[in-house]
């Protein structure tokens, strides 16, 4: 099956290693590929706007169709340059990987300003000013879209030497989640990767073995931008040769102290190991009645059949601490079903306390999300069927 037959894909820093896999990959099925590139070293230095165009040629030998772009990622005219080269050539923009990068390693210390600069500039201004141009021609086109942002472990968990990369690659991680909540209403899906491959830019890191491929990364890619991928957003996902994997943010229970005064210094260090126990504490019989309660008889009194209209949707709770539900909504009517039934629209998978507090308002729902304490295949419509009941 071909998957993205007249769809049209941007792909930046697409003119070798990872990108151009990217490229190759999305045009062997069936993509409409720009082939975003500057050239030049791994620094940014000595452009050669024929990196792009050899790419192309490639792809054209290949049977596949594709337009070379050597416009600046870094510079907003150059992102509306690159989309306007997506609009004038095939019509319009389907799909937008955010891949261009260079890099100044140099320990924080003995790094210059034009070494910082440089690198936030490519990674994450181009990431912004790209998305952002983009955004503005998918919501113009009313067909909705898809963005894969490129963040790195870097960024989310540190390198050493590479504070200027890190901070680029984290800031994209939390741009991702906040683009991702942005343009859920225009339907425009947003997901980062945090890919490890053997390429230029790791050339000289022993750490990364010649067995992980730039190729390797580039299924989890097609896979996020195409359909099979509908209702995922917001998230970042590894892939290290075959194997994937998600990254989330996670928080402990923590300690909330009673009253009004402030904590002191000794009382944080008393309660410190109990605020940064990363272990999650089983449910209290109390949590699970509450939950229970609230799934079977909570949400059908609550249910108003005019709020609903024609809805037909399902949420399955997956607990993790006790019993699974269903919730179904179909001709005005609400069904409370234990364990999972059909086809769920969403599914909320957590522990009994955290989906309570969610789903009765006490707890904002996207911060839960983001915070690894819920995981929500469909956000948008769990908060659609909380406004049912909450409103």
């Amino acid at each position: 099956m071909v998957h993205f037959k007249n769809k049209t894909v941007i792909i930046t820093g697409a003119g070798g290693g990872i990108g151009r896999c990217h490229a190759l990959a999305f045009a062997k099925e069936g993509a409409n590929v720009v082939v975003n590139d500057l050239g030049g070293a791994r620094d940014g230095s000595n452009p050669d706007e024929g990196t792009a165009a050899t790419v192309v040629e490639e792809i054209h030998r290949a049977g596949g169709t594709a337009v070379a772009d050597a416009h600046s990622v870094s510079e907003k005219a150059g992102a509306k340059a690159i989309i306007q080269t997506a609009i004038e050539t095939f019509g319009g923009v389907d799909v937008l990987v955010n891949n261009a990068g260079i890099l100044h390693d140099r320990t924080i210390a003995k790094m210059s300003e034009e070494e910082w600069e440089a690198v936030i500039n490519v990674h994450l201004r181009g990431t912004y000013l790209c998305t952002q141009a983009a955004c503005q021609q998918m919501i113009a086109q009313g067909r909705s879209g898809v963005i894969v942002n490129t963040s790195s472990t870097s960024g989310l968990f540190g390198n050493f030497g590479q504070g200027n990369y890190g901070a680029a690659k984290a800031g994209i991680a939390g741009f991702t989640k906040v683009a991702a909540l942005e343009m859920l209403k225009h339907g425009i899906r947003v997901n980062a990767i945090a890919p490890t491959a053997k390429t230029r830019m790791t050339d000289d890191i022993a750490q990364v073995p010649e067995a992980l491929k730039p190729e390797h990364i580039s299924p989890l890619v097609l896979y996020l931008a195409s359909d099979l991928a509908a209702g995922i957003t917001g998230r970042i996902f590894a892939a290290q040769g075959n194997y994937l994997q998600e990254f989330y943010y996670a928080a402990t229970r923590g300690v909330k102290k009673e009253g009004s005064e402030v904590w002191t210094l000794d009382e944080i260090a008393a309660q410190w190991e109990a605020i940064t126990n990363r272990s999650l504490t089983p449910a209290t019989h109390d949590d699970l009645a509450k939950l229970d309660q609230l799934l079977t008889l909570g949400l059908p009194q609550k249910f108003d059949p005019a709020k609903a209209g024609e809805l037909k949707s399902g949420i399955y709770f997956h607990v993790t601490d006790g019993t699974d539900y269903t919730i179904l909504i179909e001709s005005g009517n609400i069904r409370a079903l234990p364990g999972r039934k059909g086809v769920p629209a969403a599914v909320i998978s957590g522990d009994a306390r955290t989906i309570y507090n969610v789903f009765t308002g006490q707890e904002d729902m996207p911060a839960a999300y983001r915070s690894g304490r819920i995981k929500i295949t469909n956000i948008g419509e769990v908060m659609r069927m909380q406004q049912i009941f909450f409103s």
